[in-house]
């Protein structure tokens, strides 16, 4: 009986696509960063919010700032920018 679980799968190849999304609103994108490209988004969220980012994160952490989507993003970039090491200029 062994040998017939082996036999039925010997023939057949393996399927290497990869898997199907199960839920339309799980984002699996993959982006690769610089560190000119960290520090060229931050400067975005700086200049769309008026507000440098160390400013931000210290707001945002008191919970000041609130839950919106552009809020979390720009604080996981920050955590980003900190674990890959990349410096963030202070405000002049």
């Amino acid at each position: 009986m062994a040998d017939r679980k082996t036999r039925k799968s010997a023939g057949k190849k393996r399927d290497s696509s990869p898997p199907q999304r199960t839920s339309p609103d799980v984002d699996l994108t993959v982006h690769t960063l610089t560190d000119d490209a960290i520090r060229d988004r931050l400067a975005e969220f700086e200049q769309k919010f008026s507000m440098p980012s160390n400013e931000f994160l210290e707001r945002y952490n008191r919970g000041e700032l609130g839950e919106h989507p552009a809020y979390i993003d720009w604080s996981g970039l920050l955590y980003i920018a900190a674990r890959a090491g990349v410096a963030i200029p202070s405000p002049a």
